[in-house]
Parts: C-alpha cells; structure tokens; sequence
C-alpha cells in the first residue's frame, strides 16, 4: 500500500484478466470517470446500488463521492488500466462513519 499527499492511500492489485489495477480514495478529478462508469451500468443495477432510477448520478451525489473528506465518508474506486494513458472505474463503494459513534 502507498500513500500518495493528493489522494491518500492506493494499493495496487492485478486483475483476474491480468490487468492492472488500482484501489484508492476518489478525487475530484475523478468525476467523468465515476459518471462514466454509473452510466455504464445496467439500468437494474443502478436502481440496486442507488434506490433511484436515474442514468447519470445527479450533481450533489457526484460531488459527495469525488469530495469525501475520507474520515466520514469514504469513497473507494478501483481502476482497471486500459493502457498506459487511460483506466476505467470497474468499482466504486462508500461507507460512512456515524459521527455519535463511540467505537
């Protein structure tokens, strides 16, 4: 696992099709590439994951996801390299923390 100042922690993987891959908190410069992958998915799976039907995510999901500020809200993305100069979301999860928590 690495720690990059910009985007945090990454941790490289390899992918079942011997990929590349990556896992790492989103940034904001992520934003295409996460819409791109919602708008990718199949209308049943967006419903899924998002209790809504919608083709693209709304704005202020977007940003929730690509501004988590990483201690309350987390939002994970894993990258698959297409070559050396692109890659493509093929996961994304989030969690947050309840701020009243003890534990």
């Amino acid at each position: 696992m690495a720690f990059d100042p910009m985007l945090g922690w990454a941790d490289s993987v390899r992918l079942r099709d011997g990929r590349a891959g990556l896992i790492r908190p989103a940034c904001r410069s992520d934003a295409e590439l996460v819409q791109a992958f919602v708008r990718g998915l199949s209308a049943a799976s967006r419903y899924e994951r998002f209790f809504v039907a919608f083709r693209e995510l709304p704005p202020s999901l977007l940003q929730r996801i690509v501004e988590a500020d990483q201690r309350h809200d987390v939002a994970l993305l894993a990258l698959a390299a297409y070559d050396d100069a692109s890659a493509a979301v093929v996961g994304l999860t989030q969690y947050g923390v309840d701020g009243g928590s003890e534990a």
